[in-house]
């Protein structure tokens, strides 16, 4: 037994990457995994690896732009798993290069949708849960 076994994640842009390595590290740890990325040619494909690992997995299909679409993916892990323990919010949305100088509102406007208003939603749907668990105290956003 592991520290993570029977625990539930989510892991944002797991469907490559640094967070599909993410997803399949705590699924081996034993963690229960859902999978939350945007489209289900990424995302199931990891879920499936993570099953027939031996380990419990699920993907949903999440847009973390959206705060309903990451609700969506909270209620689907603690309806699925039970509940909710750890929350990796690793979705990133890559823009064309810019130098500091030459970036403008439109440049950093969907890095800051994905990166900023993403781990906002990321916290917000998963707090009651985590809180439930005895994971967090307060609540207060500064």
């Amino acid at each position: 037994m592991t520290a993570l076994a029977g625990r539930t994640a989510i892991v944002t842009g797991a469907g490559q990457g640094v967070g599909e390595g993410i997803a399949r590290a705590l699924a081996a740890a034993g963690a229960n995994v859902v999978v939350a990325t945007r489209r289900a040619e990424t995302g199931e494909p990891v879920a499936a690896a993570i099953r027939d690992a031996g380990g419990l997995a699920c993907f949903v299909e999440t847009d973390v732009t959206v705060g309903g679409s990451v609700e969506a993916a909270v209620s689907e892990a603690v309806g699925r798993f039970g509940a909710l323990e750890i929350v990796v919010h690793n979705a990133y949305k890559p823009a064309r290069a810019h130098r500091l100088d030459d970036a403008d509102d439109e440049v950093w406007a969907p890095n800051a949708r994905t990166a900023v208003w993403g781990a906002f939603y990321c916290a917000r749907a998963a707090y009651p849960h985590l809180r439930a668990a005895g994971l967090m105290e307060g609540g207060l956003l500064v």
